[in-house]
């Protein structure tokens, strides 16, 4: 595999304060209690695999678009991300600092410094701003990229606009169609297999079909095909069985729309990152071995550094049983809680195979 980040740092994020993660593995499952700040460290990563302004912003959003909710308030979700504090008058400031050490240097945008060092600094603060016609609260937004000028973006609750030369000027948060981010990132979070994911990269790719066929098979042996239907010119994904043809994968248990967003993530992620929150859900223990075997070979053979999350220690020990030959390349990395603060502490995945088979350990 291809190990892209081998240090973290979160000075302040969604909570997190001073959390330092070293020696990272070409495979690392991130463990811990609820709001311990899993999901929040999978997001860090997101950002700083490109780490730039309208990224940050989409990742922001993240959380608020699975609800599925309309309307978003752009200033709550941009706060929601950054680490809370409260100055000396009462009033709240708001923070992000993250950095990253890479092994890389990026494609965009020079390294500050001979280890290509990522980093994405931010402050933020509620200020009285005149939009609409009217007085209305905003955020005041300045960020700075690898320690270069900062920007301002005055962040109203529908829309974002950006300072230039003492003018606003609205942003428009989509990339351009050939835009190529610094790291390739596949994300597979706790209700994309839900909401539903976009299958033509696996359908139109004959050799990828075959791959999630045979994925497929572990939750049905009779699954013979994978392919999209036009029903009133709508591409429907559907498979076909040995008894039953052209049924909608909606059809379907979310363990087997979980594999399939997985292989997807893992397609995006070629040559980058895999982001994958609570690897356990929707996947049933009778197909975990094959399910995760699948990931880590796929993930070895496009080399992917993968980062996942679990609260289930039966997933765990089903991940850590997969490959005895990888277990040197993996990190157990446990997250705790205190005073405010966040902790780490890393293990790899032979030792935390011994603590589990010798005493039974609780790692998580």
């Amino acid at each position: 595999m291809a190990k892209h980040f081998t240090a973290l740092s979160i000075t302040a994020f969604r909570g997190i304060k001073d959390l330092n993660i070293a020696d990272l593995g070409d495979v690392n499952v991130i463990v811990g209690d609820n709001n311990s700040g899993k999901t929040s460290v999978l997001e860090a990563i997101q950002i700083i695999s490109d780490p730039v302004e309208d990224n940050f912003f989409r990742v922001a959003g993240l959380r608020a678009n699975s609800t599925g909710a309309s309307n978003i308030d752009k200033t709550e979700t941009t706060s929601s991300v950054m680490h809370k504090c409260v100055d000396n008058s009462g009033k709240e400031n708001y923070h992000l600092d993250l950095s990253a050490i890479s092994t890389r240097e990026r494609r965009k945008i020079g390294p500050v410094h001979s280890d290509y060092k990522r980093h994405i600094k931010a402050t933020a603060k509620f200020v009285s701003f005149f939009a609409d016609g009217k007085d209305t609260p905003s955020l005041e937004f300045e960020v700075s990229l690898n320690n270069e000028a900062k920007q301002t973006y005055i962040i109203t609750q529908s829309g974002i606009s950006k300072m230039n030369f003492g003018r606003l000027d609205e942003v428009t948060l989509i990339r351009p169609f050939d835009y190529e981010p610094d790291v390739n990132v596949g994300t597979v979070y706790s209700v994309d297999h839900v909401i539903g994911a976009d299958y033509k990269k696996i359908i139109n790719n004959k050799t990828q079909t075959e791959k999630a066929l045979k994925l497929l098979k572990g939750f049905n042996e009779n699954i013979t095909s994978l392919r999209y239907l036009n029903k009133n010119d709508i591409p429907v994904p559907v498979v076909d069985t040995d008894t039953r043809e052209a049924a909608p994968l909606s059809d379907y248990g979310d363990g087997l729309k979980k594999a399939l967003s997985m292989m997807e993530a893992i397609l995006k992620a070629e040559n980058g990152v895999l982001l994958v929150d609570e690897y356990e859900s929707a996947i049933h223990p009778s197909v975990m071995n094959s399910v995760y075997s699948f990931i880590l070979k796929a993930c070895k053979e496009l080399k992917i550094q993968v980062f996942m999350t679990t609260h289930s220690i039966e997933a765990l020990d089903k991940l850590l049983g997969c490959d005895e030959a990888e277990l040197d390349n993996i990190r157990v990395i446990t997250l705790k809680k205190k005073n405010g603060q966040t902790y780490s502490r890393i293990i790899t995945g032979r030792e935390a195979e011994q603590l589990r088979l010798n005493n039974d350990a609780e790692l998580r």
